[in-house]
């Protein structure tokens, strides 16, 4: 079975809280379910790519951050 929405979320906040990166929009999350697939892959993947991302530009998590890795 396919992940629901909050279980999503909270796999994203878990990984955002390892990954120590701090999401100030929880619109952010909303974003992110409507443009990745329902899938822990798709999700892991995509905050790892975030993640190396902030490093590389040094700046904080915002939807146009997400944007240019979707």
């Amino acid at each position: 079975n396919l992940p629901d929405d909050q279980l999503l979320v909270n796999l994203m906040v878990k990984l955002f809280h390892d990954k120590q990166i701090i999401v100030k929009n929880p619109e952010i999350f909303n974003y992110i379910i409507k443009r990745v697939g329902r899938s822990y892959e798709k999700v892991f993947t995509l905050v790892n790519k975030i993640d190396k991302l902030l490093l590389q530009k040094n700046k904080q998590l915002t939807i146009p951050i997400i944007k240019e890795l979707i």
